[in-house]
């Protein structure tokens, strides 16, 4: 601005503009007069400690925090509009006053930031303020106010309004503070706060919101619901607090108005207050709504002591009717038999849940203890390890009488006549370690489980007449995860076994027994709305079983063709145990499950030299059929209601065996073979790896 006492700048053609792109600095008695024209300020950081008439005409603020009015040498800003003019884009009133004399012709328009009225800043007139991304009313005096903020205007705890009427068109005004004259909520609009305003309506499709969360909000005259309006509470779950309005005046409350229970809580054996008057009471909701599936709420007015109250009891809405599948019915079935006059958490968690059956199924699920299920179904698939180890070194040892026996790494490409390769009269011994990791899929009850495994087994075998015998030992882990049920355990297994084979020429027949100890610990979390429980279990769990196979071996130049049938029985036991960590722990029993493995296949083997070493090719495809009780269950209880039972992850029934690997005859005594080994369905996936190193003396 030039200097001088008293400057002065004009705009008065209806065309015209005043563009200012650095900071503008107005003192004293200096005015800005816009006539039709427009002066638009584009840099941040414009004080104006004088005065800003605009009178038909606009301000345009292009910066977030372009217009500051507030105390520039000592002077107080004022600015004024009237008659259609518009501030676009206003940032911060401080110490300062906007004279608002243009009724709703008047806008303060913000699209980009939002408006704050700081320290004794004031806003004067009947105006309309549109399209604000927020509003943080300071102090605020005007003589009526309009307010289109769809996303709310904040009266602050120390900050006031003061005006005639306040009208609330969209979005939530939240008082904190004080509001000193009449508040109209209107079709769209709600009112919130623990704040002090005066008399209070609620218009139809308008809403009356107590508290920011839980809180009183407080009504210095008179309040009106009108049809067709909403009164939502919230309740505190861990007390008998909720939201209340507190009324000095009159209450009227119009039939048709809904009263609309909002939020959670423990509503199951407590009344609460949700609003008083000091004046008199009169008229009724017409309907009560709440957002529960299992409960119904009532209201209770009490006209003689100027008070509504809330109650929410328990409805005829079994906790099964939101099932869906096998596992959730059982569950809720046995949560809904503790009954509601247990006043058992686990009870009262699944009572208050909204009407929602996604999330409702999802408690169910989570609360079912499945995995103690799936976890069976993971050690009998586990079981296949040991009966591989004792298989295999039964194929690769010699069976029968030692001068009969010709093994496969004995060929290599020669002219001459293949001769018997002498069997050392010492015993074997030898050690197999594994490792595998799957997925076994769901079925639309249970849940998928993710498994892992790796361990090392050691034996020794010899010929006893016609049949090598042999006895192993070892240990594995395993590691399982269901994690659509928040839940995973680990298993550690001893083994033993005990296993031998004979032949008839090119029949050969293999068989084994092998028993497993395995410690067993599982944690599953149960987080569902109040309640979040962190469970954990160990217990104990054998397994016994038992194969046998006939394979007949075709022989050729350096390969052999050997089809097969095998057939093995496993039979899991498993202990009862109790989990620990809060109210949603069960207590399972002991069960017993076994499965029969029909498996039909054939192997291949192909005998090669690998520079001085003799090697031999070997793959194997098979078809395996199970027989039994192919979906586990468990038997469990809460530590109140009937028991009930889960199923887990099903076993396959039908599933692809391969294996392909590499055996390797260091010397006449010793033998390495490595080998991938897989299995597959329509419902799981195992891949893994073993390797073998057999010494014989």
């Amino acid at each position: 601005m030039a200097p001088g006492p008293y400057p002065e700048l004009t705009v008065s053609s209806g065309n015209q503009s005043v563009t200012q792109s650095g900071a503008v600095s107005v003192a004293g008695q200096t005015t800005i007069v816009a006539g039709t024209g427009t002066i638009t300020l584009t840099n941040s950081g414009n004080d104006f400690g004088g005065q800003i008439v605009a009178a038909g005409s606009a301000i345009a603020l292009t910066d977030a925090n372009a217009l500051l009015v507030g105390v520039l040498n000592g002077d107080l800003g004022v600015v004024s509009l009237s008659a259609g003019g518009m501030i676009s884009q206003i940032g911060i009133v401080e110490a300062g006053t906007l004279n608002l004399n243009g009724g709703d012709d008047v806008i303060l328009s913000n699209t980009a930031n939002r408006i704050g009225l700081l320290n004794s800043a004031t806003i004067t007139g009947d105006f309309t303020l549109a399209n604000s991304l927020a509003l943080n009313i300071y102090s605020l005096t005007a003589d009526n106010v309009s307010l289109h903020v769809a996303s709310g205007v904040t009266v602050g705890a120390t900050h006031s309004i003061t005006a005639d009427q306040v009208t609330m068109n969209t979005g939530l005004l939240t008082v904190n503070g004080q509001v000193d004259g009449a508040v109209n909520i209107l079709d769209g609009a709600s009112l919130g706060g623990t704040g002090t305003v005066g008399n209070t309506t609620i218009a139809s499709g308008g809403t009356l919101a107590p508290g920011n969360s839980i809180g009183t909000l407080h009504v210095d005259g008179d309040l009106v619901f009108a049809a067709g309006s909403s009164f939502d509470v919230e309740v505190d779950p861990l007390s008998s607090a909720s939201d209340l309005v507190a009324v000095t005046g009159n209450v009227t409350i119009n039939g048709g108005t809904v009263a609309h229970i909002g939020g959670a809580g423990d509503f199951l054996r407590t009344t609460r207050i949700i609003l008083t008057t000091g004046g008199e009471l009169t008229g009724a909701f017409a309907e009560v709504e709440s957002i529960y599936a299992f409960l119904t709420p009532r209201l209770i007015y009490d006209y003689d002591a100027d008070m509504v109250a809330l109650e929410l009891g328990r409805n005829d809405i079994d906790f099964v009717s939101s099932a869906a599948t096998r596992n959730q019915t059982a569950t809720a079935q046995a949560i809904d038999s503790i009954g509601i006059f247990a006043a058992n958490p686990l009870y009262d968690a699944i009572a208050l849940l909204p009407d929602d059956d996604a999330l409702i199924q999802a408690s169910f699920d989570a609360l079912s203890g499945e995995i103690g299920a799936t976890l069976q179904g993971a050690l009998i698939e586990n079981s296949r390890f040991i009966r591989d180890a004792m298989g295999q070194r039964l194929r690769t040892s010699p069976t029968g009488p030692s001068d009969d026996y010709v093994p496969l790494m004995g060929y290599a490409p020669s002219t001459e006549p293949m001769l018997p390769s002498p069997e050392p009269a010492g015993p074997t011994v030898w050690a197999y370690g594994f490792s595998s990791s799957g997925t076994a899929g769901g079925d639309g009850n249970a849940a998928a489980r993710d498994h892992d495994i790796g361990g090392l087994l050691v034996g020794t075998d010899g010929l006893l007449g016609d049949w090598r015998v042999g006895l192993l030992a070892g240990y594995s882990r395993s590691g399982f995860e269901v994690e659509d049920r928040s839940s995973s355990g680990s298993s550690d297994s001893y083994h033993l076994g005990l296993y031998g084979g004979t032949a008839w020429g090119a029949l050969a027949l293999r068989t084994g027994l092998a028993y497993t100890l395995a410690d067993l610990s599982t944690q599953r979390l149960v987080a569902i709305p109040w309640l979040d429980d962190s469970l954990s279990a160990a217990y104990g769990a054998q397994t016994l079983q038992a194969f046998g196979e006939l394979a007949y071996a075709i022989e050729t130049d350096g390969a052999r063709l050997e089809p097969f049938v095998n057939l093995a029985h496993v039979n899991l036991t498993t202990d009862g145990y109790t989990e620990e960590g809060g109210p949603a722990a069960l207590t399972v029993a002991g069960s017993s499950t076994g499965i029969t493995f029909a498996t039909l296949g054939a192997r291949a083997e192909l005998a090669f030299e690998l520079g001085s070493i003799d090697a031999t090719l070997l793959g194997m495809l098979g078809w395996r059929h199970a027989f039994g009780d192919l979906t586990p269950t468990v038997t469990q209880a809460f530590a109140a209601g009937d028991a009930f039972t889960i199923a887990g992850a099903p076993i396959a029934s039908d599933s692809v065996v391969i294996e392909a690997g590499l055996d390797l005859a260091l010397n006449d005594t010793a033998t390495v073979a490595l080998s991938y080994l897989g299995q597959i369905s329509s419902e799981t996936e195992n891949h893994g790896a073993k390797a073998t190193l057999a010494v014989s003396f």
